[in-house]
């Protein structure tokens, strides 16, 4: 009876417990709008990369107050003309804004060659080369260089601790047999785990590029980081495949 009881208050307990995990694909085009994990920790590291590079004491924005300034973006390979470039330059406009600057609006980009490669197709995008009136001339540019941006992968493998212990309690209680329950246990489940991570770096280069005298130019440099850990093992956080129940009929 008190097995009984015990196997019952189990259930009751088990009944009680529920476990999320968010869906992570490691293909960036998995499904169409992207995933907002990925989104997410990519903004984070362009967040934290601009603010290092507007912070940095050797660029020292504020020595700009009152002046204006345009924001120029490029990038090595990058994603696209409206991707990370433009999230970073609306990001460094606000990081101007707040050391006093005067802001004039970036022209928009316009397409100077599109090449269709399959799945490495590429646009390549510049500024609007056209003369300006006086007024919308700035005192200086503030040219956003990204040196890298974007998601990599690391695969970590570790030892489980409760198969490993498993594996060994089977081997010594099937000791009389040459231990096969635990060999045949290690065989089938295995020892070992596996986390993948997703590390969003970015890293900026912000240049004060004087347009008139009197000015002196700065350097900042910023980098930012965030990632996410895929363990199969647990049973919440995140998983980069998930399967859709089938309604039953």
């Amino acid at each position: 009876m008190k097995l009984a009881g015990s196997v019952w208050l189990l259930v009751a307990v088990g009944a009680g417990c529920s476990s999320v995990k968010e869906y992570v694909p490691v293909r960036f085009q998995t499904a169409a709008p992207r995933i907002p994990n990925q989104q997410r920790i990519v903004a984070q590291a362009a967040d934290e990369a601009v603010r290092a590079a507007a912070s940095d004491a050797t660029l020292n924005l504020s020595q700009y107050s009152g002046r204006s300034g345009r924001v120029e973006v490029n990038g090595v390979f990058p994603q696209s003309d409206s991707d990370l470039l433009d999230y970073i330059g609306s990001a460094v406009e606000g990081s101007m804004a707040l050391a006093g600057m005067r802001v004039i609006a970036r022209p928009p980009a316009i397409r100077v060659r599109n090449d269709s490669g399959g799945s490495t197709a590429q646009v390549v995008v510049s500024g609007t080369p056209l003369p300006e009136p006086p007024d919308q001339a700035p005192d200086l540019r503030v040219v956003a260089s990204v040196s890298w941006g974007g998601i990599d992968f690391e695969d970590h493998k570790y030892v489980v601790g409760g198969r490993l212990a498993a594996t060994i309690l089977l081997t010594i209680f099937t000791l009389p047999v040459a231990g096969l329950g635990g060999l045949l246990y290690g065989a089938i489940k295995g020892v070992t785990g596996h986390t993948f991570t997703l590390k969003a770096r970015v890293r900026i280069t912000l240049r004060a590029i004087p347009a008139v005298a009197g000015l002196r130019a700065g350097v900042g440099q910023g980098e930012g980081s965030s990632q996410i850990v895929i363990d199969a093992e647990s049973a919440s956080g995140y998983a980069h495949a998930i399967t859709i129940p089938e309604k039953k009929e």
